[in-house]
């Protein structure tokens, strides 16, 4: 059986490890999705992350219209913090221990759910997001659009793996 493609961001998995508050700046023209990467940006606030970015503060758990400000945002922000997400790819088992980035797909804007997928791109070189397993679910497999279970690697916090 095929995998679904279904890109519906970077879910947190238990246990939560911590939730941070933070704002997007007005000046932001991008909305904030439900499971988005996102990044701490020079002004303190967040804002989603592109691919290959080295500032990675976590995922957002909540929504924020573009251009808002003052919206409380909260943020799975912990280093150690585990997610589930689709690959835009083809994994095989031997992309366990790899790295991968994010492709930032668009959000839903009617159910604000984010977009974002893991790069099909997976390789030793050190990058976003370690990648630990396959999701344990009979309907996934190594195959296109696998569920997978990562942790940010790139985090402004700290590296997280190896």
């Amino acid at each position: 059986m095929a995998n679904n493609d279904n890109a519906r961001g970077f879910i947190a998995q238990p246990p939560m490890l911590h939730v941070g508050h933070y704002d997007q700046p007005a000046s932001d023209g991008t909305a904030v999705f439900i499971n988005d990467v996102v990044d701490l940006v020079s002004t303190g606030h967040v804002s989603p992350a592109s691919a290959g970015s080295a500032v990675l503060i976590g995922v957002s758990g909540g929504y924020s219209a573009a251009s808002t400000a003052g919206s409380d945002i909260p943020v799975y922000d912990d280093p150690g913090q585990r997610y589930e997400v689709q690959s835009a790819g083809t994994p095989a088992q031997t992309n366990i221990g790899n790295y991968a980035d994010h492709v930032a797909g668009t959000g839903d804007a009617t159910l604000y759910v984010s977009g974002h997928e893991l790069s099909g791109t997976m390789a030793g070189t050190l990058t976003g997001f370690l990648i630990l397993d396959i999701v344990n679910n009979p309907e996934n497999s190594f195959a296109a659009n696998a569920d997978m279970r990562v942790q940010i690697h790139d985090h402004i916090w700290g590296k997280t793996g190896v």
